[in-house]
C-alpha cells in the first residue's frame, strides 16, 4: 500500500488516541507527511464522538489515558458494531491485546509504527 500516492480525499483516514500531545503531534506529523488523513483526540472519550462523526480507517490509540482507556475504547466500539481496526500504544503492555487488536510497544520507532499501520490497513483490505 502507497498512501503518498492517494489522493487527500481518498488517503486512508487514521484517527490517533493519545494523551500526551507531544507525541500526538509526532505520530500525526509523521502520518500526515506519508500521506495519511489525521485527526486526534486526547482521550477515549473524545475518539468516541470523532469515531461517530466520521469513522476512521484505523484507530491508533493510548492503552493509558484519562476517561476511557484504549481497552475500553475498543469495547465500546465493538459494542457499538464498529470494527474499524484498532492498535493499541503502550509502554506498559506488551504482547498481545484483545482479540483482533495489534499492540505497539511505546517507545517505537516511526517507520516501524507505519509498517505496522500499512500492515493492518491491507488485512482490513483498504486499498
Amino acid at each position: 500500500m502507497m498512501p503518498r500516492s492517494a489522493s487527500p480525499e481518498h488517503a486512508p483516514y487514521v484517527l490517533v488516541a493519545e494523551d500526551e500531545q507531544a507525541l500526538a503531534d509526532m505520530v500525526r506529523t509523521f502520518l500526515e507527511d506519508e500521506g495519511y488523513r489525521v485527526k486526534v483526540a486526547n482521550d477515549g472519550d473524545a475518539a468516541l464522538r470523532m469515531i461517530a462523526q466520521e469513522p476512521p480507517d484505523l484507530v491508533l490509540a493510548d492503552v493509558m489515558m484519562p476517561r476511557l482507556d484504549g481497552f475500553g475504547l475498543t469495547r465500546e466500539l465493538r459494542h457499538r458494531g464498529c470494527f474499524t481496526p484498532v492498535v493499541l500504544m503502550s509502554a506498559v503492555f506488551a504482547g498481545n491485546g484483545p482479540a483482533g487488536v495489534r499492540m505497539v510497544s511505546k517507545p517505537f520507532d516511526l517507520d516501524d509504527l507505519l509498517s505496522e499501520l500499512e500492515s493492518v490497513l491491507h488485512e482490513a483490505s483498504w486499498s
